[in-house]
């Protein structure tokens, strides 16, 4: 999450578009307002970008989630919006160094490895069978990833700036798998909500880093779901989801051969 954060402006902003490609791909940034500075900054985290920093989005979401209260948003009637939100009034909530300490671990959460080598167990070990890959079936899945141009909005990498606290965010390679920006994903996915740009059709691209991971971070017997809302079942039935600019890579997706979209599938599992 911190590494997200690194990234500079100018990088997220130089892959947004004023008119959709010839995939009907276009990427719009969300600008959000800063709830303690009253600036507008570029929008990074939320379902729709619709917060700008990891400790905006700490704060909201205790207030959300779990009804507790910060210095950013002092009372539970910061829930119902800026003009609701009286800074003179405090209800007991965590304080301003439990936020801080709040923010900090959430920025150094690592990232899980992608399993696409072959396990280093030594000879007569069997790895456990999430570790247990196969490289060359991953990078085939990896060449249809580009193929069917899930790239163009799941951007494999990114580098991060130097204007972040933590110095162990600066100046690295990442490869989150978002370009951060919104995309109309079509009707079918529509909430109907409007958070700043982004309308009821529009989302974040989410980052696909650690996704296949979900199963067995939810535990044995947990049934998972995919999207913002859950709705999928499986990582291709959240494809089929998908809509609007990202119809063109569903369509592809759709006409590719049992064995490319099993190795695709294979590819999105390792990460």
């Amino acid at each position: 999450m911190g590494l997200l954060e690194a990234i500079p402006d100018d990088t997220i902003l130089a892959r947004a578009r004023v008119a959709p490609d010839n995939d009907g791909v276009k990427g719009t940034a969300n600008y959000v307002y800063d709830p303690e500075t009253g600036e507008v900054r570029l929008g990074r985290f939320g379902w729709k970008a619709s917060t700008a920093s990891l400790r905006h989005q700490v704060a909201i979401a205790a207030l959300q989630d779990m009804s507790v209260t910060s210095p950013i948003y002092p009372t539970r009637d910061c829930l119902f919006g800026p003009a609701s939100c009286d800074k003179s009034k405090l209800e007991r909530g965590i304080s301003e160094e439990v936020l801080t300490l709040l923010t900090r671990y959430v920025a150094m959460l690592g990232v899980p490895a992608q399993r696409s080598v072959v396990s280093g167990f030594p000879k007569g070990v069997a790895p456990l069978p999430y570790l247990d890959v196969d490289p060359v079936r991953i990078a085939a899945g990896s060449k249809v990833f580009d193929d069917v141009k899930c790239s163009s909005c799941h951007v494999r990498e990114m580098r991060t700036g130097t204007r972040t606290e933590l110095a162990e965010a600066r100046n690295q390679t990442i490869r989150p798998y978002t370009d951060l920006l919104l995309h109309d994903m079509g009707s079918d996915l529509a909430d109907g909500i409007v958070e700043g740009q982004a309308t009821g059709s529009m989302w974040r691209t989410s980052a696909l880093w650690g996704i296949g991971y979900t199963e067995r971070v939810a535990g044995a017997g947990i049934k998972v779901g995919y999207l913002h809302d859950g709705r999928a079942r499986t990582l291709t039935e959240a494809i089929l989801w998908h809509g609007g600019e990202a119809t063109t890579s569903r369509m592809l997706f759709e006409q590719l051969k049992t064995e490319d979209r099993e190795a695709l599938l294979n590819f999105l599992e390792s990460l």
